[in-house]
């Protein structure tokens, strides 16, 4: 992957395709980047993972381009909403994040 992607704007904005690509389907929900800002991003997921490994997954892409993020999720089906959102900070804010 680092070959190909070089931040963290990059892979967020990939992470559907990437995703559909790995889970070999389109009709399996997604990600959608609701806000991508340095240091900050707010992705939508409708995908039927568990949210807990896609948490893992999003945190170990993202150190691979050495940023470290927090992840929490303000929303979650399983808690009633209509789908999960993910939001993602990060003290990097330089050429890691906007690439």
């Amino acid at each position: 992957m680092r070959a190909n992607v070089h931040s963290a704007q990059q892979l967020l904005s990939g992470f559907d395709a990437i995703y559909k690509r790995v889970n070999r389907g389109e009709d399996i929900g997604g990600w959608e980047v609701l806000v991508l800002e340095p240091g900050h991003a707010l992705l939508e997921k409708t995908t039927p993972h568990h949210c807990k490994m896609e948490e893992g997954l999003m945190e170990e892409a993202l150190r691979t381009l050495g940023i470290r993020v927090e992840v929490s999720q303000p929303q979650c089906f399983r808690k009633g909403a209509e789908s999960c959102h993910f939001l993602l900070r990060s003290q990097v804010t330089d050429q890691r994040w906007t690439g």
